[in-house]
């Protein structure tokens, strides 16, 4: 789209599975800082209340209660900002667009969830491209160089990345030694073993995001980074405490194993959108044994009957939880 001689890039992405439909209209140039400006949300006002979020205020009541300013660099904000004119016209387009955003080499709108391209009218898109092209008028050419603010250093980014990269990664070993576990040393009572790792997960959660408030506090995207990547931290460690407890628990042990008798109890069937899986539910003869449900194939499925005998091979577990070395059911038909 051409505004005044100059190229507005449009760009709409459809709704996906997991993911809202955008559009983004964008202007490119040689902007001198990184910022974002959205409606102030309850969690930005909660991140303000306790002290986490720090953000630049421009004395202007109503505009500093509708705006929230994702920037630390108050000299550019305030010269981005001068005036009650440009400030209500980014409210303006800020009732219509979820995000505003300057990003170095280009500025833009975005809107998300959006109405298909076809759905809205032309004077619409050109009303914001107007607006935008305003907005992008007053920021600042050139950086700015002596700051009496705290500015959006490259060391906050590197702890925001780093603090992400931590949640992704515990996520990804924990669940891979999950799966490690339950393949090769499945513990006979899973859910009395993950309640004792959430004993040891949380404590460690609450240590680690203590330490991570104490470096991310202070910035205008502190909250929001934190509620992120705590998110992704608390399911890491959750994951990450039962699967290495897990398989420590079984790839450590060295006890002998003890055969114990049972018979099979039932049978079910669960199903999902790709799979079907078939389960036999086996009781054991001792006394304080906990039922265990374990995989089968379908033939091994169809085979068994109640009150078939099985004999179950079971170690003692280096932390104490009893894993399964080897089962075995007989047919008795």
């Amino acid at each position: 789209m051409d505004i005044d001689g100059k190229n507005i890039d449009i760009a709409y992405r459809p709704q996906q599975k997991n993911t809202p439909s955008q559009l983004t209209l964008s202007f490119k140039g040689d902007f001198s800082a990184h910022a974002a400006f959205h409606r102030e949300t309850m969690m930005d006002g909660v991140g303000k209340k306790l002290g986490i979020n720090q953000e630049i205020e421009l004395n202007d009541p109503d505009f500093d209660k509708e705006v929230y300013i994702e920037c630390d660099d108050a000299d550019f904000i305030r010269q981005f900002l001068p005036n009650v004119e440009t400030r209500n016209i980014l409210r303006k387009v800020l009732k219509d667009f979820t995000l505003f955003q300057v990003n170095g080499q280009q500025c833009s709108l975005v809107k998300s969830p959006a109405e298909p391209l076809d759905a809205l009218p032309a004077e619409f898109l050109s009303g914001a491209a107007r607006n935008m092209l305003s907005l992008a008028r007053s920021i600042p050419p050139a950086p700015i160089v002596e700051s009496s603010a705290t500015p959006l250093t490259d060391e906050f980014l590197m702890y925001k990345k780093c603090f992400l990269i931590i949640g992704a990664v515990t996520i990804a070993a924990g669940a891979g030694c999950m799966i490690w576990s339950f393949i090769a040393y499945e513990i006979l009572d899973g859910g009395a073993f993950f309640m004792r790792t959430l004993s040891w997960s949380l404590p460690a959660y609450g240590l680690f995001m203590f330490l991570v408030l104490q470096v991310l506090r202070g910035h205008a995207a502190s909250f929001k980074t934190l509620a992120t990547g705590g998110f992704l931290a608390l399911i890491g460690f959750v994951l990450a405490f039962y699967g290495v407890g897990s398989v420590m628990n079984g790839a450590l042990d060295h006890s002998s194993g003890k055969e114990h008798a049972a018979f099979v109890a039932g049978k079910h069937i669960s199903y999902s959108r790709n799979s079907t899986t078939y389960h036999v539910m086996v009781s054991f003869k001792e006394p304080r044994m906990p039922e265990y449900d374990f995989l089968v194939s379908r033939w091994i499925y169809d085979e068994r009957a109640i009150f078939d005998p099985c004999v179950i091979m079971i170690k003692d577990g280096l932390l104490g939880a009893p894993w399964v070395i080897s089962k075995e059911c007989h047919s008795t038909k």
